[in-house]
C-alpha cells in the first residue's frame, strides 16, 4: 500500500510517468548508496574491483509488485524482482516500467481512482459540496485546473500541459480553441496539436 500511496502523490504532483519511474528506479536501486561508491572510486579511495565488488554486494531495495485491489489471493507482500536480494546492477529496468504504469493504470486507476471519485461524485450529489469535486478531481486527474482536466481527457500529459495551457482560447467536450498566439510554436510543438486545430 505504501508504494500506492507514494505514487499518487507523485502523480497529484503533477510528475510525469518518465519522472515516476527514475524516482523508483532511484529508490529500488539504491541511488544515493551508488553514488557514494562512485565518488569513492573517483577519487581513488577505491579500486576499481573493490568498487565493483561492492556495487555487485549492495542488494535491490524491496518492491512491491502491483496487483489489483481487493486482492483475496493476495495474503502477503511479494517483491518485484523475486523473492531473495538481487544486486542492484541486476534490476530489470523495462519490467519496473512496465510494473509502474500497472499501478497507474490498474491500481490506482482501476482499483482506487475510479471507484473514490464515484464516492466523492455521489457525495456531491447529495450534498452541493464543492469540496467534494475538487477531491474527485484531484485523485483523477492530478489537478483541479479546468484546462488542464480538459487537455487531459483529450489526451495531452502533463508535460505538453505546461507550454500548451498558455495557448488556450476556450476548450470543452466538443472542441479547443486556441490563440492566434499559437501559431509561434515550434514546428515539433505543432504536429502535437494539429489534428486538433
Amino acid at each position: 500500500m505504501n508504494y500506492i500511496i507514494r505514487i499518487t502523490i507523485q502523480i497529484t504532483q503533477g510528475k510525469a510517468f518518465s519522472q515516476i519511474v527514475s524516482l523508483r528506479h532511484a529508490y529500488v536501486s539504491r541511488k544515493k548508496e551508488r553514488d557514494e561508491l562512485k565518488s569513492l572510486y573517483k577519487r581513488k579511495a577505491l579500486s576499481e574491483s573493490l568498487y565493483f565488488e561492492s556495487l555487485n554486494e549492495l542488494k535491490a531495495n524491496f518492491t512491491q509488485g502491483a496487483s489489483l485491489l481487493p486482492d483475496s489471493s493476495l495474503n502477503h507482500a511479494f517483491n518485484l524482482f523475486g523473492e531473495g536480494k538481487i544486486p542492484v546492477t541486476e534490476i530489470d529496468y523495462d519490467l519496473l516500467v512496465y510494473d509502474t504504469y500497472d499501478y497507474l493504470d490498474k491500481v490506482i486507476s482501476l482499483s482506487l481512482a475510479d471507484p473514490l471519485g464515484a464516492a466523492f461524485q455521489l457525495y456531491y450529489n447529495e450534498t452541493a459540496d464543492e469540496r467534494a469535486l475538487i477531491i474527485k478531481n484531484y485523485i483523477k486527474y492530478g489537478t483541479n485546473d479546468n484546462i488542464e482536466i480538459w487537455l487531459l481527457r483529450y489526451g495531452f500529459g502533463f508535460e505538453e500541459i505546461d507550454w500548451l495551457k498558455s495557448y488556450i482560447e476556450q476548450i470543452d467536450e466538443n472542441e479547443i480553441k486556441f490563440k492566434p498566439s499559437i501559431n509561434r510554436l515550434s514546428q515539433d510543438k505543432r504536429k502535437l496539436i494539429e489534428r486538433f486545430e
